[in-house]
């Protein structure tokens, strides 16, 4: 009998098992006999009060595909751990709480540090340590991720002057009243703009996850991702596709990025050039009232 949709139930099974075997044997495994991590790509999170479960369950999960062979979720080309205060159990916003494996261990271990932000009154709610903690990671060159709200705790720690952030539309107007100096966009899934990235939540981790995934473990296993996790690839090409094409992710100064931010978020009614350049010169100075971040 076929169902609704016209499969056979299970008759896909076999070939979605050999697409999955065929992307992990064009993996190289590490070799863990030594007993010593060899992962190549090492997340932190940090999680603030009311954080949404599904930018850490999203993310969390694409690691866990990429990381092992088949569907056994050994943390060998992938590891992660939520870090904080010492036994520190975390609510999220639904209301299921996560406990923290790692009291604020050293920040070099990760290649990213990924704050996931809650509710913003709740935002205030947390040790100094977890500010302190993003601060040792930017000084230390580490990339910083801000998860749904993440955005507005990297903001508010003063850790995105002179970057632009990537904000769900429903909370624009939160983070132009909060930081009205700082460059901002609605438009796509995630943004990588130098050392900051930001997305704006949802299902749009899967996206920046398997993004990241592909840089560091190569495209198997970021196609392996989108197949476990069921992500279509039917649809057009997203924003930040569009903008890699473009060239947008190669250019190095701050002016020339929010110029090109500004002609894409005003495409119905462009501005014209004398317009552009006095908004993207306004808005280097506006940076330049914090040292350093220009």
């Amino acid at each position: 009998m076929r169902n609704t949709e016209g499969a056979v139930p299970g008759e896909d099974a076999p070939a979605g098992r050999e697409l999955v075997e065929r992307l992990d044997h064009a993996a190289a495994m590490p070799d863990q006999r030594s007993g010593r991590s060899s992962a190549e790509l090492n997340v932190g999170f940090l999680l603030w009060p009311r954080f949404p479960l599904l930018s850490l369950a999203g993310l969390c999960d694409a690691l866990r595909h990429a990381a092992d062979l088949g569907d056994q979720s050994r943390p060998l080309r992938c590891s992660w751990k939520i870090i904080g205060e010492q036994d520190e159990v975390v609510e999220a916003s639904c209301g299921v709480t996560v406990t923290v494996q790692a009291a604020f261990p050293e920040v070099e271990q990760f290649d990213y540090i990924v704050a996931i932000g809650g509710l913003l009154p709740h935002l205030k709610h947390v040790s100094p340590r977890y500010w302190d903690t993003l601060r040792q990671a930017d000084q230390a060159g580490i990339p910083l991720i801000g998860m749904c709200t993440g955005s507005f705790v990297l903001a508010r720690a003063g850790l995105m002057e002179g970057h632009v952030a990537c904000v769900h539309s429903f909370h624009l107007e939160d983070y132009q009243q909060m930081f009205p100096a700082l460059r901002v966009i609605t438009n796509s899934d995630y943004l990588i703009d130098g050392k900051r990235i930001t997305c704006a939540g949802g299902i749009s981790v899967i996206e920046l996850a398997a993004r990241l995934i592909s840089l560091h473990c190569g495209p198997d296993r970021a196609s392996k991702v989108i197949h476990q996790m069921t992500v279509s690839r039917h649809s057009g090409a997203s924003f930040i596709e569009r903008r890699r094409a473009l060239g947008y992710l190669s250019v190095e100064d701050v002016t020339v990025r929010h110029a090109i931010i500004l002609m894409e978020e005003n495409l119905e009614a462009p501005l014209n050039i004398a317009v552009i350049a006095k908004m993207s010169s306004t808005a280097r100075c506006a940076c330049a009232t914090h040292a350093g971040c220009c």
